[in-house]
């Protein structure tokens, strides 16, 4: 299996249920992993998923939140690497 691109964040929308983050499809990822950090933080694994797009219900209203995904292989094995700025979005 061969490393594969990063994905590219494209959104990262306030609606009422949170913050809904999307990216673009990687050719050969099976799985995307979800992360995020506040202002100041280290990044914090949120979940692993087959869609293009997470809702973040977490954190503070009010409180911008930064976001970052690495692409996976079918093994649930991180073949990426990741944008280390992230895309931001307020809760």
């Amino acid at each position: 299996v061969g490393v594969l691109t990063v994905p590219v964040l494209t959104n990262a929308a306030t609606t009422s249920g949170g913050i809904n983050v999307s990216w673009n499809n990687v050719a050969g990822a099976s799985y995307y992993r979800v992360y995020y950090r506040s202002e100041n933080g280290g990044w914090t694994r949120l979940t692993d998923t087959s869609s293009l797009s997470y809702t973040f219900t977490g954190g503070t209203p009010g409180e911008t939140y930064y976001f970052t995904v690495r692409a996976l292989n079918s093994g649930k094995c991180v073949s990426s690497g990741y944008d280390t700025v992230g895309i931001a979005g307020v809760r």
